[in-house]
C-alpha cells in the first residue's frame, strides 16, 4: 500500500534526524570553544557550545521537536492509510465523511469517545489495540501533547492520563531534586525513548493490514 510505504519513508527521515544529524550537531558543537561570551549568555561558564547547549536544555528541546515530528508522522500516516482503504480521494472528501472529526487520527486513547480506535473498528473492521506496537504509539501521542502544548512542563492531566495508560505514577518516579507541584518541573524522561518510539512506529505501520 502506498500509504504504508509513505509513512515508513517519513519515519526513516525522523530516524535520520535522531541517529545521524543529532550526532553531527553534537560533534560540531564540541569543536566550538567559547572564547568570549557575556556572562548573561553563559551563566554556567560553559567551555564550549555543546556544554552551553546542554546546560540550557537545548538538547532536550531539540529532542522534543523530533518526538513531536514523529507523532505527526503517525497521525498523518493513519489519516492517509484510512483514506486509501476507504477510497477517499482527497482531504475535502475526507472532511465530508460523517465519521471524521478534526484531529481524530491523533486521538489514540481508550478514554476518548471519538478516536482513531473507534473509527478504524467501524469503517475498516480493524482493532488498532491488537497491533503489537500500539501501546507505544499511544504513549508517544500522550508525550507529544505534553511537549507540543506544555513545553514539557508536568501537569495533573498528563500525570493522570499517563497513569491510566501505563499504570505508572510519574510523581513517584521523580528525582528528589524536583519540587513538583510547588515549582515548574520539566519532564524529559520520555525523550530517552525516542529510539524505541521510532522502531515501534516502524513495527506499527508494518503490521497494519494490506
Amino acid at each position: 500500500m502506498l500509504a504504508k510505504k509513505s509513512a515508513l519513508n517519513h519515519i526513516n527521515q525522523v530516524a535520520e534526524t535522531q541517529y545521524m544529524i543529532r550526532h553531527k550537531v553534537i560533534f560540531a558543537l564540541k569543536q566550538m570553544n567559547i572564547t568570549e561570551l557575556p556572562q548573561v549568555l553563559n551563566p554556567t561558564g560553559s567551555l564550549n557550545y555543546y556544554q552551553l547547549w546542554t546546560n540550557s536544555y537545548g538538547d532536550r528541546f531539540f529532542d522534543m521537536g523530533t518526538l513531536i515530528r514523529l507523532a505527526s508522522v503517525i497521525e498523518k500516516g493513519l489519516k492517509y492509510y484510512y483514506m486509501e482503504k476507504c477510497s477517499i480521494k482527497n482531504l475535502v472528501e475526507l472532511k465530508s465523511d460523517p465519521d471524521y472529526t478534526m484531529n481524530i487520527f491523533q486521538r489514540l486513547m481508550p478514554w476518548t469517545k471519538q478516536s482513531a480506535i473507534t473509527l478504524f473498528k467501524k469503517k475498516l473492521n480493524y482493532d488498532l489495540t491488537s497491533n503489537k506496537s500500539f501501546l507505544m504509539m499511544q504513549e508517544m501521542m500522550l508525550n507529544r501533547h505534553l511537549y507540543a502544548h506544555n513545553t514539557g512542563l508536568l501537569n495533573e492531566e498528563y500525570i493522570d492520563n499517563y497513569k491510566e495508560l501505563t499504570g505508572v505514577d510519574i510523581v513517584a518516579t521523580l528525582d528528589t531534586s524536583f519540587n513538583y507541584p510547588q515549582e515548574d518541573t520539566y519532564y524529559f524522561e520520555p525523550l530517552k525513548k525516542i529510539g524505541d518510539y521510532i522502531e515501534s512506529a516502524r513495527g506499527f505501520f508494518s503490521e497494519l493490514p494490506e
